[in-house]
């Protein structure tokens, strides 16, 4: 008997760490503007030059499994950048992989994920271009992948979002 998402997202809320995550409509097509964004981050004086892919941030996509989701990265960094849907099971040439699985989007260019999730549960997407700096000033978000089995099982499904 192993420890469901449900029941770490229960435990940990207890914590009292949370971070409210605003929900994004499943519905496709997604667009995503990764870009420099000023944020005033709680607990931080000034504005932090956070790169993100929406004005929502954290940011949270939903879709059903199965489903096709349709995803439109544009770029408006000043350097390339991908999108790698961690853990989530995608054809080859939409995995993110720069040089390996496509070719990185570079400023100004554009590049549309198409996938159909086949397993449910809470995914990471991230870049795999200079990550260390685009995941250090936030440029990353959740997908929640929802089972349409459970639908209407729970009266509250949150995600929570921790960043050391």
């Amino acid at each position: 008997m192993g420890l469901t998402r449900r029941g770490f997202l229960a435990a940990t809320g207890a914590l009292g760490a949370t971070l409210a995550v605003p929900r994004q409509p499943g519905a496709a097509p997604v667009s995503l503007e990764a870009k420099e964004r000023p944020r005033r981050i709680p607990g931080c004086s000034g504005d932090s030059a956070l790169w993100t892919y929406s004005d929502t941030w954290p940011l949270e996509l939903r879709v059903k499994r199965g489903a096709e989701f349709i995803a439109e990265l544009r770029n408006r960094l000043k350097e390339h950048t991908t999108i790698h849907w961690h853990g989530v099971r995608v054809p080859h040439a939409m995995d993110g992989v720069p040089y390996m699985t496509q070719d990185p989007v570079e400023p100004g260019k554009s590049f549309t994920y198409r996938f159909a999730p086949p397993d449910p549960g809470t995914f990471f997407f991230h870049p795999h271009c200079n990550t260390v700096e685009a995941l250090g000033r936030g440029l990353a978000g959740v997908l929640v992948v929802e089972d349409p089995r459970e639908e209407g099982l729970f009266d509250v499904d949150r995600t929570l979002v921790l960043s050391d």
